[in-house]
């Protein structure tokens, strides 16, 4: 849109349009092509057109078009906010799209930025609800601090702080964990912080139940222990081989549940990645839907 205005006005000033522009309407022309380049989408489109018709279609636009463009793209701002903000902001859009045009452009001057501060701080409550200690603090602090604040904490802030609290829990599975969950949470701890989201989401729980299945099979092996000691040969025959079933069992089981996972992992993003377009999608047609 932004070319067309750059073609336009190089059209307006070679004069090369069908019909030349008298001299009296050459401020109304100029008026129409710094529309094209500074309104919204249908305000350019709609100057766009005026500027390629007649100087009736101009006229009709100046004199009411234009307003009706305006109006178009102010609800079609709204209803995208509506579509994309959080509970508050969605509330306030549609009673602003209930009401009139100048309610829709207070809402727009004003109440939308009030609306979403509303939401900011309603987001770092539930993030404080669901937190860690160090996402407690830090959201307790940008809280105290100003909408400023809030902000930087959602958008980098309590990313950082649930990584500090994923290594508090690390740390805690570790020192409470059999030798399995110990290996596999220093792992974590020597790799990146999504290394560590992955031990607890998953690996800490393969490597819990394989260190109970490695329990069970330290149990069988100190029973063909005690049937040796005692020179029983099938005792220490059966031990040995129910040892061995147990481990292998325990291998495979952990293979198996690992693998499940990862396939329930890669098929929840592609359905969040399709819900997301979908959601994309609904507000784009809703955007044009108001516009039309």
């Amino acid at each position: 849109m932004r070319a067309n205005a750059v073609i336009v006005a190089a059209a307006l000033a070679a004069g090369v349009f069908a019909t030349p522009a008298a001299a009296e309407e050459l401020p109304d022309r100029a008026q129409a092509v710094s529309l094209l380049e500074t309104g919204g989408p249908g305000v350019a489109r709609a100057a766009e057109a005026a500027l390629l018709g007649s100087s009736a279609d101009l006229a009709a636009f100046l004199a009411t078009g234009r307003q009706q463009a305006q109006n178009d793209d102010e609800r079609v701002l709204v209803t995208q906010a509506l579509s994309t903000g959080g509970p508050v902001t969605k509330r306030t859009a549609q009673e602003a799209l209930n009401g009139t045009q100048d309610d829709i452009r207070e809402y727009l001057a004003h109440g939308l930025a009030l609306a979403r501060i509303a939401d900011d701080r309603i987001a770092v409550g539930q993030a404080m609800n669901a937190g860690g200690p160090t996402v407690n603090a830090r959201a307790q602090k940008a809280l105290d601090g100003t909408p400023a604040d809030v902000r930087a904490f959602l958008e980098t802030g309590l990313q950082k702080a649930k990584d500090v609290d994923d290594r508090i829990t690390v740390n805690q599975a570790m020192a409470a964990g059999g030798p399995e969950v110990q290996a596999a949470a220093q792992t974590a701890l020597d790799g990146t912080p999504a290394d560590v989201r992955y031990f607890l989401s998953l690996w800490r729980q393969v490597a819990a139940n394989y260190d109970t299945e490695l329990t069970a099979v330290q149990g069988q092996l100190d029973g063909a222990k005690a049937a040796a000691a005692g020179h029983r040969p099938l005792v220490v025959k059966l031990a040995a081989e129910k040892a061995a079933k147990l481990a292998a069992d325990a291998r495979k089981a952990n293979a198996d549940r690992l693998a499940a996972q990862q396939a329930k992992n890669q098929q929840d993003g592609r359905a969040a990645a399709a819900a997301d377009a979908a959601a994309q999608q609904q507000a784009r047609e809703a955007a044009a839907r108001a516009a039309q």
